[in-house]
């Protein structure tokens, strides 16, 4: 499949047929002066296709005079341009839920005939003409067939710019993750798949398409069961993963059959599985392998407090924000467990690792929010973005400056924000609601201002904790008794060992660091952990203004 490092020895452009008004107000064509100059340093273009929506005949006729044009201006190009049509499935081009169709059934006849040479064939996507809707659209499609895609944008008459995007690489198979899991999508083999990336990069979306995928392809008709490994206790986690029989522990007032067997014939897609107690992952290590039986490869589950085992057919999708393989190298997750559900990796990028897929989420979130309020409407209702705030909104997200904290939950709760304004100033019972450049303004201005705090708070907790370890080796906690001594060691040191306050408490509970002080706290991890950190507040402030260095109390030196 195709890399960065790919020899690039064609280069096709794909554009929509359109026309545009100049600053004069007269009609040219810009994809004409796309077609025929030396843009991309290596001369012109070697294909030209322009794509026309086939139940338009007047479109069908600026495609076709398009190409002509394109003809007559090089006509000793090695290629002739293509005018192809896309299908007439779709009643409004301007919107993604319209669009995927007809671009995903052009992309499969078209690729089609590149077979071998897609891996040296580099394809520039225009969006001088069309609609967004249609060109994200196509971009997406490409990314998943693998293709390597550049971006071509018009920033002002005669002038463009390109954005290069080359196809993010999974870990295992080195592909890019939409096509890593369009495969396994109608793999008969793939019976553990483990989906890693930050917060907020679609692992749950990409669970719910494999599912999908697999009741189409391979007659799956189970059910889909989701659970949070990390919003459970761990001495329920057992029973609802495997189930329960009547009277196993306090509450199990009825039998139980747990996701699994539930799940039969289905998938369970155990989310923040990097959050697993060491003895549910002890536990989870047999469950995880398959047998067959009778033609079938199952799971053989067994009840908490049962002693039948029951044999489960379910597909199993992980997912974790965590380095699986640096927690195995800490001692945190089993390596004989990673080794069972390492199989298939799919590495979901974080979202400014694809920023050229932002302008298409907000598009498609606020086709989603047409739908909540068009009960209240009394029909259907359109949000539209006008043409100078579509621009600002691609500039934004294409931007350095833009970061995208949440990833995908950051735009999705961003078009929310956009619809909502766009709603309060509806006028009356208007079916069209357009969001104009002073909402989105407000809506950029929003967020640079929370990713600020954010970031500010980041900062300060960091130099917080960074502040009492000064303070340690300055001589300033020298009035703190032994016993507080040794408690703050261990606040340090497992603060400095973990991620976040809430993984600090619960690092500190599983070594049992903290006795003198009755034994395990119940209530908010991070509350329980500020609440002690809060205690030597005075002491750390002193790194302020720190005492002549001394030498560390021997109970507290480092290891």
């Amino acid at each position: 499949m195709p890399t960065a490092s790919s020899p690039i020895h064609r280069r096709v452009l794909l554009q929509f047929a359109g026309a545009q008004r100049n600053s004069r107000g007269k009609r040219h064509r810009p994809g004409l002066e796309l077609s025929t100059r030396n843009i991309t340093g290596h001369g012109p273009f070697d294909d030209v296709v322009v794509l026309y929506k086939t139940d338009d005949a007047a479109v069908e006729q600026v495609a076709h005079e398009l190409v002509e044009d394109i003809q007559r201006e090089r006509p000793r190009s090695r290629s002739k341009p293509l005018a192809l049509g896309v299908g007439s499935t779709w009643k409004d081009p301007s919107r993604r839920s319209e669009a995927q169709k007809p671009i995903r059934q052009f992309l499969e006849s078209f690729l089609r005939q590149f077979g071998s040479r897609l891996a040296t064939t580099e394809f520039f996507v225009s969006t001088v003409t069309g609609t967004p809707a249609q060109w994200t659209q196509l971009l997406d499609g490409l990314e998943q067939e693998g293709a390597t895609t550049s971006l071509i944008r018009q920033r002002k008459e005669g002038h463009f710019e390109f954005l290069r995007i080359h196809p993010m690489e999974g870990v295992a198979q080195r592909q890019p993750p939409e096509q890593q899991l369009r495969l396994l999508g109608t793999s008969p083999f793939a019976w553990n798949v483990l989906l890693t990336g930050p917060t907020g990069v679609g692992k749950s979306h990409a669970a719910k398409g494999l599912h999908a995928t697999w009741t189409k392809n391979l007659a799956r008709p189970g059910a889909f069961q989701r659970i949070n490994c990390a919003g459970i206790p761990a001495d329920l986690l057992e029973a609802e993963l495997f189930g329960h029989r009547k009277g196993s522990f306090t509450g199990a007032i009825t039998d139980r059959d747990g996701l699994f067997r539930s799940a039969d014939r289905g998938t369970v897609f155990l989310d923040e599985v990097g959050e697993l107690p060491l003895a549910l992952q002890a536990k989870l290590l047999t469950a995880i392998e398959l047998q067959n039986e009778k033609g079938r490869w199952v799971r053989r589950i067994r009840p908490v407090g049962g002693e039948e085992e029951f044999g489960a057919d379910v597909r199993l999708v992980l997912g974790t924000h965590r380095n699986l393989w640096a927690e195995a190298s800490a001692g945190r997750f089993r390596v004989d467990l990673l080794g069972r559900i390492s199989t298939h990796v799919v590495a979901l990028p974080s979202l400014t690792q694809v920023r050229h897929r932002i302008l298409g989420t907000y598009l498609d979130r606020l086709e989603q929010m047409e739908r909540y309020v068009a009960h209240q409407a009394d029909g259907p209702v359109s949000f539209v973005l006008h043409r100078e705030a579509l621009d600002a909104v691609q500039d934004f997200a294409l931007s350095a400056e833009s970061q995208w904290t949440w990833n995908y939950r950051d735009v999705e709760q961003s078009a929310e924000r956009l619809a909502l304004l766009a709603w309060s100033h509806r006028r009356g019972k208007a079916k069209r609601v357009g969001i104009g450049m002073d909402i989105v303004t407000k809506e950029i201005h929003f967020l640079q201002e929370r990713w600020s705090s954010m970031r500010g708070n980041e900062e300060r907790e960091k130099g917080t904790w960074a502040d009492l370890e000064e303070a340690m080796r300055a001589g300033g906690v020298d009035s703190l008794s032994e016993l507080e001594r040794w408690e703050t060691r261990w606040l340090l040191q497992a603060r400095r060992a973990t991620r976040n306050q809430a993984d600090a408490w619960r690092w500190i509970q599983e070594r049992n660091l903290l006795p003198f002080h009755g034994g395990r706290e119940k209530g908010n991890p991070t509350d329980s952990f500020r609440k002690r950190w809060d205690r030597y507040a005075k002491y750390w402030k002193e790194a302020l203004n720190p005492t002549p260095r001394q030498a560390l109390p021997s109970s507290i030196k480092e290891d």
